[in-house]
C-alpha cells in the first residue's frame, strides 16, 4: 500500500475513499494518532488516484463526491465507535488557523485601530521601512525591515489581505506547522519588503506580500505534492496573476489605496522559489 494523504477529518478521508473505490480504485482509512491515512492498494493507480485528490481538494462539496457515499459499498471507519459530531461555526474557524496565523491577525487589526485613534503618521513612523540612505548603519533598526507587513491604510486593504492569510497562511500552520509558517512569513516579508523598498523607497505598508508569497508557495506544493493536501487551486492563482497585472494599472488606487506592485511581485517570486526549496527537501 502507497498512502496517498492525511486527513484531520474522518468525514473527509471517508468521502474521498468512497469516490475511490466507486472509481475502481481500491483504497482504505488507517487512523495515526489524530490523522486518518488514505492508503491506495495498488501503486499503479496512484497516479489516477493523486489527480482525483486535487479535484477533490479543489470542490469537496462536489455532488458526484456526496453520491459516491451513497454507491460505495465499502464498510465505514469508525473512530472508536464514536458517533461524528460536527463542529460549531466557531470551532470550524480556528481549526483553520493557529497561533502564528492568529497572532499576524490581531496586530494588524491592533495597528489599523491605533491608526485609526492616535496619529497615524506616529505609528506609520515607528514601523515603516528604515531611510537606507539617511542613517548610518549602527543606527538602523533592524525590525523595520518587517513590520511594514503589518500596516494598512484601508478598510478594503485591510480585510482583502487578512482573509487570504487567515485560510492560507492557517492552511500551513495547520499541515506543516507553527514554525515553518514563521519562516516562512519572515522570509517572504523581508525579501518583498525589501523589493518594494528599491522601487519606490519606505513610504508603503501591508501584507499582501507576504499574502502572495504564501498563495505561490501553497500552489506550488499542491502541484509537486498533492497528497500532502497544501494546495491552491488554479483558478485562485490565475486570479492572483490578473490582480497583480490590475494593480501595476492603478485603476483600483482609489479603493485599495496606492499598491506596492513590487512587495506582490517580490512575495510571488520568493514563496515559488521556497515552495520548490521544500517540496524539494521533502521528496529528498
Amino acid at each position: 500500500m502507497i498512502e496517498l494523504v492525511s486527513f484531520n477529518h474522518l468525514r473527509a478521508a471517508q468521502a474521498l475513499v468512497d469516490y475511490l473505490n466507486v472509481q475502481k480504485i481500491s483504497a482504505k482509512i488507517n487512523k495515526h494518532e489524530n490523522s486518518y491515512l488514505v492508503f491506495i492498494e495498488n501503486e499503479e493507480t496512484f497516479g489516477q488516484a493523486a489527480s482525483i485528490l486535487e479535484e477533490f481538494l479543489n470542490d469537496p462539496n462536489n455532488e458526484k463526491f456526496r453520491r459516491a457515499s451513497w454507491e460505495s459499498t465499502a464498510g465505514h471507519y469508525i473512530e472508536e465507535n464514536k458517533p461524528y459530531r460536527s463542529s460549531s461555526l466557531l470551532q470550524d474557524i480556528f481549526s483553520r488557523s493557529g497561533i502564528v496565523t492568529i497572532t499576524v491577525t490581531v496586530i494588524c487589526l491592533g495597528v489599523y485601530a491605533l491608526m485609526s485613534v492616535k496619529d497615524p503618521e506616529q505609528i506609520f513612523q515607528l514601523l515603516s521601512f528604515p531611510h537606507l540612505g539617511e542613517t548610518e548603519l549602527r543606527s538602523i533598526e533592524f525590525f523595520k525591515f518587517l513590520t511594514p507587513i503589518f500596516l494598512h491604510f484601508s478598510i478594503p486593504h485591510l480585510i482583502f489581505n487578512l482573509l487570504w492569510w487567515w485560510v492560507y497562511g492557517g492552511q500551513i500552520e495547520r499541515l506543516h506547522s507553527s514554525i515553518h509558517l514563521v519562516l516562512l512569513t519572515l522570509s517572504i516579508g523581508l525579501l518583498s519588503n525589501i523589493a518594494q523598498y528599491l522601487t519606490s523607497g519606505p513610504n508603503f505598508g501591508g501584507l499582501s506580500g507576504v499574502v502572495y508569497g504564501v498563495l505561490a508557495y501553497c500552489w506550488v506544493w499542491g502541484k509537486v505534492r498533492p497528497q500532502d493536501q497544501v494546495f491552491l487551486p488554479n483558478s485562485l492563482f490565475n486570479f492572483m496573476l490578473v490582480w497583480l497585472l490590475i494593480g501595476y494599472t492603478g485603476v483600483l488606487d482609489s479603493v485599495m489605496g496606492k499598491m506596492a506592485n513590487a512587495a506582490h511581485l517580490g512575495g510571488l517570486l520568493s514563496g515559488l522559489l521556497l515552495g520548490l526549496i521544500f517540496t524539494s527537501r521533502k521528496r529528498s
